[in-house]
């Protein structure tokens, strides 16, 4: 079986606290003081032409007021069907 577009690991990092965070009701420039990170990876893979199968996994970790942290880790698996 060859590769295809569908076939692809990824990565991506992530650091500072997005100034439109609606779910942080503190004023803006409080803000833009908070430290959130993440980070993640996917890989996706086509088999038998019509199935594409995902896993991805990640972790964020938002300071959502000064020296309060959340920490989210997620972990997924996905079945597409290519008509």
């Amino acid at each position: 079986m060859r590769d295809t577009r569908y076939d692809y690991l990824s990565a991506n990092i992530g650091y500072g606290t997005s100034p439109d965070d609606r779910d942080n009701l503190l004023p803006f420039e409080e803000r833009l003081t908070l430290n959130s990170y993440k980070f993640g990876v996917r890989y996706n893979k086509i088999l038998m032409n019509k199935f594409i199968v995902g896993l991805h996994t990640g972790m964020s970790r938002d300071e959502y007021f000064i020296d309060k942290f959340q920490t989210e880790i997620d972990f997924s698996i996905q079945l597409q069907y290519i008509l």
